[in-house]
């Protein structure tokens, strides 16, 4: 617990900076990053080398197919990058809550069993009870051994993005995102070049088709705009879910900033009734779970909402370096 108590002191004097250049550029080094790059850059090779060849219209269309693909997948790939660069950032402060909260979840368990374990051979409780309060204490020790491994992996982890040491929290900015033009999109892009190749092809050979193959052509190119209408139209049912999610966990957070505001004065509240001998070290403790589960919420609300946020991002105009860089604000004790 005098652990956690020195933790929690250094968060409150902390000093803070954003994610800036230099952080980006560290990141940029790692082995995903880099990959998603050169996979992008080798599809641009090919790319132009199949642009300036093209010679018909329709070998031309299909060019800029594997442009906007390759595109799409390059976005995607940045975007599963962040994701799991801002996941990683938040999870070693979220095993280090969810530790101490198992810390005493044992601690209480293993309490239970020994007052049960005098109980019993008292004839107080059955040895049912006994056999309950032992398999707790033994589930609560399993527990505490799996959030010290999963921190231990959090951390190494944290490692392979950061040069900073762990010891940090991290808050947010919020930031209002405008979606580009729908468009211009590179999916959107693949479908309307897909519906465009159908409509030439059918223009260049309808004269000279069969009434059913020319019915079957007429059948696919309708099926391919409503594919492409449909494809616009989930891309603005996306859009509009996203920035309804960045605004409820808004709501959340804040709603979360009171509960734990709650929740400290009640810990205080019973810590000092533990110390005038009023309750039992295990209430204190529950207090205590209580009040760090509620900051383990935060840190989780707080990450869901970068996350949704690089997801709107995607079909901004903004790059997800310059959203990370406004919106993160990480802090370290001095």
């Amino acid at each position: 617990m005098k652990k956690f108590l020195i933790f929690i002191s250094i968060i409150f004097a902390s000093i803070s900076f954003a994610l800036t250049d230099d952080v980006i550029s560290f990141l940029k080094q790692n082995d995903s990053y880099i990959s998603n790059e050169l996979t992008f850059e080798k599809n641009m090779i090919e790319y132009e080398n199949t642009n300036i060849t093209a010679d018909s219209t329709i070998s031309k269309l299909n060019a800029q197919i594997m442009y906007y693909s390759a595109l799409s997948q390059y976005q995607n790939g940045k975007l599963n990058f962040y994701k799991g660069v801002i996941s990683t950032l938040f999870s070693v402060n979220i095993n280090k809550l969810n530790l101490e909260i198992k810390k005493l979840t044992f601690e209480n368990a293993q309490k239970n069993y020994e007052n049960s374990k005098e109980q019993c051979e008292k004839n107080l409780i059955s040895n049912v009870d006994l056999i309950k309060a032992e398999y707790d204490m033994e589930n609560a020790q399993y527990n505490l051994k799996v959030a010290q491994s999963d921190l231990d992996d959090s951390i190494r982890e944290f490692k392979k993005y950061f040069n900073f040491e762990e010891n940090y929290v991290v808050d947010i900015n919020y930031i209002s995102l405008e979606a580009t033009n729908i468009d211009t999109l590179p999916d959107y892009m693949v479908q309307k070049l897909n519906y465009l190749i159908l409509s030439n092809e059918f223009e260049a050979v309808k004269d000279y088709l069969s009434e059913a193959d020319k019915r079957k052509k007429e059948i696919d190119l309708t099926l391919s705009k409503i594919n492409l209408d449909n494809l616009k139209e989930n891309i603005e049912d996306t859009i509009l879910s996203i920035k309804e999610d960045l605004e409820f966990l808004k709501l959340e957070l804040k709603v979360l900033d009171l509960n734990k505001e709650y929740q400290k004065e009640n810990l205080n509240d019973f810590k000092n009734r533990y110390e005038k001998g009023l309750i039992e070290k295990e209430q204190y403790n529950q207090a205590y779970i209580s009040y760090l589960s509620t900051l383990m919420q935060i840190e989780t609300k707080k990450m869901n909402y970068i996350n949704e946020l690089l997801e709107l991002a995607k079909y901004s105009e903004r790059s997800f370096e310059d959203i990370l860089k406004e919106a993160i604000v990480v802090k370290w004790g001095e």
